[in-house]
């Protein structure tokens, strides 16, 4: 559904922007089951609104086929991810957050015929997380890592021709893996953010790695900054109780 409705918004900015704020609002509930259930949908939303292709059924279709070979594949490798719960008050805060955001990025995308816009739209989703809005060392180590492969980009792009391009990033792949198992957050982002910049960039690498790179790092510094407002909104104030409206356990 969400598919669709981008689909259709894709000609409107203002339509556009709309669609990727209620998509962004949308993750509230299904975060309250489990965390990140609904980080997709505005990124769904930047997607099919910037591209601006296809029919909205026939969007919604592949999607959904996507959807369900992935879960095919998941359930039959046994695959399952533990339920992580949102506590209810940072659910909703990191949904308003979400949406104040993406829906604004997206319209302008939309406006300016941004065919990549939706990497902003991304890189922010990866970062602001409702797991205490992103904030603290994990959202820094997050940044942190985004900026490193931002450099890795550069150095890949402008040093290495494609063939050798190819092979680093398959090195990369490996080495984001490795660090995901070792849980270094930071590495892990490190060496996984060059796939999805280079990845299907063709003959222009290196202009396509900087307009995708340019955009992850408005998307990761908006993830900092409003994730840094989000925290200070949550903040215990004088008089709380213990573990006052900020705090999951309160919830």
């Amino acid at each position: 559904m969400t598919v669709a409705l981008a689909t259709l918004a894709a000609a409107s900015p203002l339509a556009a922007g709309i669609t990727a704020a209620a998509a962004a609002l949308a993750q509230a509930p299904l975060n309250r089951r489990t965390l990140l259930l609904g980080a997709f949908l505005p990124i769904d939303v930047a997607v099919f609104a910037s591209i601006s292709a296809g029919s909205p059924l026939g969007n919604a279709l592949w999607a959904a086929a996507g959807a369900a070979v992935i879960f095919f594949a998941m359930h039959r490798a046994r695959i399952a991810a533990p339920a992580i719960p949102v506590a209810l008050g940072l659910s909703r805060v990191h949904a308003v957050g979400c949406a104040l955001v993406c829906g604004p990025l997206v319209a302008l995308s939309v406006a300016f015929s941004l065919p990549h816009g939706y990497w902003a739209v991304a890189a922010f989703m990866m970062i602001f997380r409702p797991v205490s809005l992103g904030t603290g060392r994990s959202a820094a180590n997050r940044l942190a890592g985004t900026l490193g492969g931002l450099a890795v980009v550069a150095v890949i792009a402008l040093f290495l021709p494609h063939w050798a391009a190819a092979l680093a990033l398959i090195g990369c792949a490996w080495i984001g893996v490795g660090f995901a198992v070792m849980g270094d957050e930071r590495r892990q982002t490190l060496w996984t953010t060059p796939l999805p910049i280079l990845l299907g960039s063709g003959g222009d690498t290196l202009g396509a790695a900087w307009s995708r790179a340019e955009l992850m790092g408005v998307g990761a510094i908006l993830a900092v900054l409003v994730a840094a407002g989000a925290q200070r909104l949550l903040r215990p104030r004088d008089g709380d109780p213990p573990g006052g409206h900020g705090n999951p356990a309160a919830q």
